[in-house]
């Protein structure tokens, strides 16, 4: 989820007006100890969080949770970055970046 409490705060209340069910957590650890024993359709990210930042955070969730989804946001992506977490993506799974670029576009 985005870093700053405003902004997530923000993107929660956008999200349940469109009839989303949301649970936000502020860190890595927190999310993922949100994770266990939790049912979850998809996860939102961002790559600077503070204690684990989102590639640590995503690679945990690959090890517990292959299957599910996963996107990561940023304000400071790279290619680098981009690549890292694409590469990190679920075995088996499209890779949707494409369409995604349309539905933020």
């Amino acid at each position: 989820m985005p870093r700053t409490r405003r902004t997530r705060g923000t993107f929660w209340k956008d999200l349940e007006k469109e009839g989303f069910s949301v649970a936000g957590r502020s860190n890595g650890r927190e999310a993922l100890q949100q994770l266990k024993g939790n049912f979850f359709d998809l996860v939102l990210i961002d790559y600077k969080m503070p204690e684990l930042d989102g590639l640590q955070t995503l690679r945990e969730i690959r090890k517990l949770y292959p299957d599910l989804p996963v996107v990561m946001m940023t304000a400071y992506g790279t290619v680098e970055t981009a690549v890292a977490s694409i590469e990190r993506r679920s075995p088996g799974l499209p890779d949707q970046t494409d369409r995604l670029w349309t539905s933020f576009s």
